[in-house]
């Protein structure tokens, strides 16, 4: 059942994209919290890709390379790849998009560099696997499932 990160994200913008500003970066973070949730909750991946480590933390490769290009400006409607149709999480999905939605309602009073932070800090699973590899992690490097199941977990 995982979607892509597209899927999810593009999910995040048309349920909120027209009344919420939703940036790449939210978006990136929203995405990495909901994969975070969703491991806790159901211990299986909500996305296809898991969060790879960049210099200031997580984020979906393939999300980036479909949504760079729109910088720090608000995304108000889904984006699809190659002239094909936005993917978004089916509307059948109900658990999935509440679940969407639960997490929304949770960050959505953040903005893109609180996220971040969030993200980020000290005790973050990025922190953590960073300093596992004396902060020489080499590009693409994943964030271990098991560590961001044992981070969320600690949160409840």
């Amino acid at each position: 059942m995982p979607y892509s990160s597209l899927a999810v994200a593009n999910t995040f913008i048309a349920r909120h994209g027209k009344t919420h500003d939703i940036t790449h970066m939210k978006v990136q973070k929203l995405l990495y919290f909901a994969y975070g949730w969703w491991l806790v909750k159901h211990n299986e991946q909500l996305l296809s890709e898991a969060p790879s480590m960049w210099r200031y933390g997580p984020i979906f490769e393939k999300l980036y390379k479909a949504y760079a290009a729109y910088g720090h400006a608000p995304l108000r409607a889904p984006v699809g790849i190659l002239f094909s149709d936005p993917v978004t999480v089916p509307e059948e999905d109900h658990d999935t998009l509440t679940f969407i939605d639960q997490v929304f309602d949770f960050y959505r009073g953040y903005d893109e560099k609180e996220l971040s932070s969030l993200a980020s800090h000290i005790g973050s699973p990025w922190r953590d696997e960073a300093q596992a590899n004396s902060f020489r992690v080499p590009p693409g490097s994943k964030i271990p499932d098991w560590r961001i199941r044992k981070h969320f977990a600690r949160q409840l």
